[in-house]
């Protein structure tokens, strides 16, 4: 079993999926083609970077390096003021954002004392509240305490000791209490139903109740999303406590690769001491990755027009997409090959180990290449570690 920060962000991929539409039970799918990572996961590994090279950087430095290289995520309205605010400000949100990215103090600290005092550091640029200071101390030390092996009467009386927390509301009422708020559509009342949701006191106080009342890491990250709450974030501060708990079995971490660009499991590593290797296939929400990633896609030459992967790398109306974008010249005339444009784009490719590139199936929707012509024209893609490509490409 695995024992680290992976546990907080497989909560939040298996909770992005259903954030907007809650399920009815607990017996769902881990993974689907709406999974993906989330600020919760960009926002855990800045905090786990900081801590890493506390003397090098701030936290406030390393959140806005983070947040920036991926941009789509998914923040939360007070976390992009404290994007657009200067260097230094500090934003006194009571919101969830501090909690979902502390699980780092909580592997991390040597002790209960330092657990507090880093836990209070992470939270302090956008988060500078009480109540969200709070929410990400007991977090994190629910995450050290589990570590160290105390049991969860032992958390539990600690947590509310000190924070004057309830933790005594039986499971199932909470999830009652909770889809009666989601499903309340009275005006007066819709404003304070969202904060009970996203309020960083109750979302913790939720995720600790779903740690309590599990029985694995699966069965933990199966109680927060089935609450019905703010799903990814909830299962994030629960999976990052269960991790620590029970440990994460090896075949859902496996799963979870898939999802994980690969320097984020870099970081992931270093804190808990893994060697996990990252995924070759494209996953499902790319579009949520680095802004450095490098689409290529299929077009002609006045880039009009081209498959499902061109719309990655363009702006539209209703969606916003970062990601930077390689044509391949497939329709109409072209004064170079598609051989020797291939060609071009390996050199770039082996040049330029940094980036990760998104193969996607070129010419193939189209009916301009088969099956066998791409897989024999992009063959090399596969000897590359930062080439990622479909399921075409790998004979899956």
């Amino acid at each position: 079993m695995n024992r680290g920060i992976i546990g907080a962000v497989i909560g939040d991929i298996v909770g992005s999926s259903r954030e907007s539409k809650p399920v009815s039970r607990k017996s769902f799918k881990l993974f689907t083609k709406g999974s993906t990572i989330t600020d919760d996961t960009v926002l855990t590994v800045a905090v786990a970077e900081w801590l890493l090279n506390r003397n090098l950087t701030s936290i406030d430095q390393t959140l806005r390096k983070w947040a920036n290289l991926y941009p789509n995520a998914g923040y939360g309205s007070s976390f992009k003021r404290f994007l657009k605010s200067e260097e230094g400000s500090s934003l006194g949100s009571t919101h969830n954002g501090a909690v979902m990215r502390v699980s780092p103090v909580g592997y991390l600290a040597t002790s209960i004392d330092e657990c507090l005092r880093l836990a209070k550091e992470s939270a302090a640029p956008s988060h500078n509240s009480k109540d969200a200071i709070e929410a990400a101390q007991a977090t994190a030390v629910a995450i050290y305490m589990a570590r160290e092996g105390r049991s969860k009467e032992d958390i539990c009386h600690f947590i509310e000791d000190r924070f004057h927390y309830n933790l005594r509301t039986p499971y199932d009422a909470l999830r009652e209490e909770i889809h009666l708020a989601r499903t309340d559509r009275n005006g007066a009342s819709r404003e304070a139903n969202h904060e009970r949701i996203v309020g960083a006191r109750t979302a913790t106080e939720d995720a600790l109740i779903a740690f309590l009342a599990g029985r694995s890491y699966e069965d933990v990250i199966r109680n927060a999303i089935a609450l019905g709450g703010d799903a990814d974030t909830e299962a994030a501060i629960a999976g990052g406590i269960a991790a620590a708990y029970y440990g994460v079995p090896d075949e859902i971490i496996q799963q979870a690769l898939n999802y994980i660009p690969s320097d984020i499991l870099y970081v992931i590593n270093q804190v808990d001491g893994t060697n996990w290797m990252p995924s070759k296939l494209i996953p499902p929400k790319s579009s949520r990755w680095s802004r450095n990633d490098v689409v290529i896609f299929a077009s002609d030459a006045d880039d009009t027009m081209g498959e499902s992967s061109y719309y990655l790398t363009h702006p539209s109306r209703y969606r916003r997409h970062y990601n930077i974008g390689y044509p391949i010249i497939i329709f109409g005339p072209c004064t170079v090959s598609l051989e020797d444009q291939i060609y071009l784009l390996r050199r770039k490719c082996e040049d330029s180990k940094d980036t990760r590139w998104h193969l996607y199936d070129i010419g193939i929707e189209s009916g301009v290449l088969s099956v066998e012509q791409f897989r024999t024209l992009f063959a090399w893609a596969l000897e590359l570690d930062n080439v990622l490509v479909t399921p075409t490409l790998l004979n899956l």
